[in-house]
């Protein structure tokens, strides 16, 4: 473990505010918890009046980041707080189970069920006195992200045992597809936005060169699986569901609706016209990049993926200018779908308080100061006047919104005076404030294609995601199955079946589109074997959850 505690400067300049203006009140029994020091109220700094060190859990990134006495925003956060944290690295079972874990963990990883267990344990501390009292920033974000929040967070016994990621990044939300649109322009074409344009663009691209890819993906990817695009102008797709979409007022299975085959039979018509790469269901993510990368020409016309790195480097900027989002495609109905997964819900935990906390209060404010404003950008960027400054007026975020902050590392002339393993990265330590926060406050260039790779998802992605939120519809479930409060055997016995059930369905989406197996001739036997693996009680379940919570 390794111990980081202020500097003796910082010391100084503590005491002496302290001397100048007394911020603890010793004899108010409201100033301390039900155990531990006195600490502020929030929002007063420093937390506590004498120095205090608290033992704490994080991610071990050290290949990478310097979590020493060493590390400048380590040596801020205590000079700020008068917290110093012992570190401790670990797998967080085998600490939980040995008893020898921390007072505090970030970057927890913990989900619903973990929690519901290691609090039945005792080895949790309830947060519900300690928001009330502390949480400055969790109020502000249930106001401003995500006014599901303290329901969010609720366990079925009342408690509110840990605070998650408060809303994830917007880029995120959706799988997305990447076209070469100097081919169109070559071509004369406009953007395809229905299925019949998306064919009639695949045969150009494959007439103009027989050696380029149409359509292709990688499995196994984050999220690069070619077969959800081509589905969803017919039917929503959520293969992070397990299928299933809104139906009214309740959950129902995607996989065996009318059109679902329908968009089925479209994509094998395109697999059989040769516009869809064979490879796309077989390639892994370096052979999508060295088709993507071909030194001779660009061979990959539309492709699937996470974000556009994974099948364009960066690298070579006149290749990757050659490329932009296609939004999802509208089908024969005039509709068009896509996978949404809401980022201001919020499940699970980064950041609990153990039964081994001396300090309980002075430990949530500091998460309270962890996830301000100011910790945020030092977690995330850096010095202020050296990573990063006040932005300009002009200066636009994503939104096209006046920005706050204007990242240093876009200028062609800056240098880092400050070595990297100090500086890179800092802590990246979780919970965080809400990721909307820097997409919100960010100035990004005007060159999109010019983002660097720290602010890649937030411009770059995030500008793409913005074509696809339109397509969110009343088919998205409110809330991930994964995020559901239920009990353990509950839990696995959905997570069990939905396994099943998804490799089932992508096994069989995928011989239907290459035509190993007759979209018509063999569908019926198809829906018997979706039937057959529990759909009726993986729906029971599901439904049962959702409505437990009032989501449908």
């Amino acid at each position: 473990m390794r111990r980081i505690l202020p500097t003796a400067a910082a010391m100084a300049v503590a005491m002496g505010l302290l001397l100048a203006a007394p911020l603890f009140a010793q004899d108010q029994s409201d100033s301390a918890g039900v155990t531990g020091v006195p600490v502020s109220p929030p929002g007063v700094y420093p937390i506590v009046d004498e120095k205090l060190t608290i033992s704490a859990y994080f991610a071990d990134y050290t290949s990478w980041a310097d979590y020493s006495e060493n590390n400048r925003a380590l040596q801020f956060y205590a000079e700020k707080t008068n917290i110093s944290l012992d570190v401790v690295f670990g797998e967080k079972k085998v600490l939980f189970a040995s008893g020898d874990y921390p007072e505090v963990f970030f970057t927890a990883g913990l989900n619903n069920q973990d929690l519901m267990s290691y609090a039945d344990q005792g080895l949790l501390r309830p947060l519900n006195d300690l928001i009330d009292k502390y949480g400055t920033v969790f109020k502000q974000a249930e106001a401003e992200v995500n006014p599901h929040l303290t329901a969010d967070l609720t366990a079925p016994d009342g408690n509110i045992y840990g605070i998650p990621n408060i809303g994830g990044p917007y880029s995120a939300q959706t799988q997305k597809a990447y076209i070469n649109v100097s081919w169109l322009e070559e071509l004369g074409l406009d953007m395809p936005a229905t299925t019949d344009e998306f064919a009639n663009t695949l045969r150009a691209f494959k007439d103009r060169d027989p050696d380029i890819v149409p359509y292709t993906g990688a499995i196994g990817t984050w999220w690069g699986d070619a077969q959800y695009f081509l589905v969803n102008p017919f039917m929503l797709a959520d293969f992070e569901n397990g299928f299933l979409y809104v139906d009214g007022d309740e959950l129902a299975m995607a996989a065996v609706q009318p059109e679902w085959r329908a968009g089925l039979r479209w994509a094998n018509s395109l697999y059989e016209q040769g516009l869809i790469d064979p490879g796309a269901f077989t390639q892994n993510l370096e052979q999508l990049g060295m088709l993507g990368n071909n030194e001779e020409k660009p061979l990959l016309g539309v492709f699937t993926a996470g974000h556009l790195q994974m099948g364009i480097s960066q690298a070579d900027r006149e290749l990757y200018e050659q490329y932009d989002t296609l939004p999802p495609l509208l089908g024969p109905n005039g509709t068009g779908y896509a996978n949404w997964w809401d980022n201001t819900r919020a499940s699970g935990a980064q950041f609990v308080i153990t039964d081994k906390a001396e300090n309980p209060d002075a430990a949530f404010r500091y998460l309270d100061w962890w996830m301000s404003e100011e910790a945020f950008w030092w977690n995330w960027i850096g010095d202020k006047g050296i990573r990063f400054v006040d932005a300009s007026p002009g200066q636009l975020t994503l939104y096209g919104e006046q920005a706050k902050v204007w990242d240093r590392r876009w200028d062609d002339d800056y240098e880092n005076p400050i070595d990297e393993k100090l500086d890179a990265g800092r802590i990246v330590q979780t919970p965080q404030r809400p990721w909307h926060f820097w997409e919100k406050t960010m100035g990004v260039s005007e060159d999109r294609y010019a983002a660097n790779w720290w602010t890649y998802d937030g411009v770059v992605l995030g500008g793409m995601t913005r074509e696809y939120e339109p397509f969110r519809s009343e088919l998205n479930l409110p809330k991930s199955i994964g995020a559901l409060w239920v009990d353990a055997d509950t839990a696995t016995e959905i997570n069990q079946i939905k396994t099943a059930l998804t490799d089932y369905i992508n096994e069989h989406m995928v011989r239907f589109i290459t035509g190993d197996l007759d979209v018509e001739a063999d569908w019926d036997a198809y829906v018997s074997g979706v039937q057959n693996l529990q759909l009726e009680t993986f729906l029971e379940l599901v439904n049962a959850a959702y409505a437990a919570e009032n989501l449908l």
